[in-house]
């Protein structure tokens, strides 16, 4: 009798255990927008005061981001020296962010993230995912493309970029991925310790181990995009 207690103490020992560490692991909800809102004034960017664009600095105060049918339209302004930057802080570590997107043929946008106070990089650039109708990359900008030894080698006049870029390689994979124009589609992006994951729909998927994802601090999380997207349903754990 006292050996099947012990037995079964044992066994409920091990279900503690068991569920203690799952709990540890479990993602913490810490922000969601499905833009189901309208703006006041249409003639200028009102997203709420969580959101901040660059519109004013980069695009001469034209309207690049718009709030329409409960969906957050993106979309570059003629003058614009930059591309639309639609930015959201937050202090993570390790995080997972999920949203809808819809892409137009010869589309792309970028997911990054950054830490303000690294001047390691430039901007404090530290990760990025690119999404395009047919291909999900994700790049460590923080030991490559955006370090700030490569990206200073870049301005040199008459610099080989191709061979510069052959340099910084190893920090971005990339795959191939068929993602329908003009249809909505769900991206999660994960960074865990030093490891990044995209993936689309739960099909085409990328992951990349490098160091520089570890970093410590993401201060901000961000879109970036060079001509036009849709966004809706953005949702992030940590």
């Amino acid at each position: 009798m006292l050996r099947m207690m012990m037995s079964f103490l044992a066994l409920l020992l091990t279900v503690f255990l068991i569920n203690s560490s799952f709990a540890a692991e479990k993602s913490v909800p810490v922000f969601q927008d499905s833009f189901d809102r309208v703006e006041e004034n249409d003639a200028v960017e009102q997203l709420g005061t969580e959101w901040k664009t660059n519109s004013k600095s980069r695009a001469l105060g034209d309207k690049q981001v718009d709030l329409k049918d409960g969906a957050l339209v993106i979309n570059i302004s003629p003058r614009a020296d930059h591309a639309v930057t639609v930015a959201h802080d937050i202090e993570m570590t390790d995080v997972k962010i999920e949203l809808r997107f819809q892409l137009e043929k010869g589309n792309q946008f970028n997911l990054n993230f950054s830490d303000r106070n690294c001047k390691k990089s430039h901007a404090g650039h530290v990760s990025n995912c690119t999404i395009s109708t047919n291909s999900l990359a994700v790049t460590d900008q923080l030991e490559g493309n955006m370090k700030n030894e490569f990206y200073e080698k870049k301005k040199v006049p008459g610099v080989d970029l191709k061979a510069l870029n052959k340099e910084v390689e190893q920090f971005t994979k990339k795959v191939p991925a068929e993602i329908a124009p003009g249809k909505w589609h769900t991206l999660v992006v994960e960074i865990k310790d030093d490891t990044m994951t995209a993936t689309v729909d739960g099909k085409a998927t990328v992951t990349h181990q490098s160091p520089g994802y570890g970093h410590p601090t993401k201060t901000h999380f961000a879109l970036s995009v060079p001509k036009s997207v849709i966004i809706d349903d953005v949702r992030v754990w940590k």
